[in-house]
This record gives C-alpha cells, sequence and structure tokens, in this order.
C-alpha cells in the first residue's frame, strides 16, 4: 500500500467516526485496525484499543461502562 491509498482510506473510514468521540476498536495486526487508529487520530477521537481476542462478556462490560459512539 502507497501513502496516497493508506491517506485515502484513512479519509474513507473518517468518514464513519464523528469527531471527538470514543471509539472501541477490537485490534489485531492488520491494516483494518491500523485505519481505524488513524481515523480516530485524524478526527480527534479516542480510540479504546482492545485486544481482538477479547472475550464477549468482557466486551459487553467495556461497551456498558464507556458508551463508545463506535465499535468494530
Amino acid at each position: 500500500i502507497t501513502y496516497s491509498e493508506l491517506l485515502l482510506k484513512v479519509s474513507n473510514v473518517s468518514n464513519l467516526i464523528t469527531p471527538r468521540s470514543i471509539c472501541l476498536i477490537k485490534a489485531s495486526n492488520d491494516l483494518e485496525s491500523l485505519l481505524l487508529y488513524l481515523a480516530c487520530l485524524k478526527k480527534k477521537s479516542i480510540a479504546m484499543i482492545i485486544d481482538h481476542n477479547t472475550k464477549e462478556s468482557s466486551l459487553v462490560e467495556i461497551i456498558k461502562n464507556f458508551s463508545p459512539n463506535y465499535s468494530s
């Protein structure tokens, strides 16, 4: 992926994110996680990064406690 392609993808993803919001990212070592993180930075949003292997019960608790505006 080139830098210009990366910028375009980040721009497209950032259109889905409300500025200054809380975004829960179930991250792994992949392009999608990176795009979501960079889109959060672009929108000045808080990226709550958790492991993609997080148990569903823990994920529900995190969502309940922090009420993210977006979750992946």
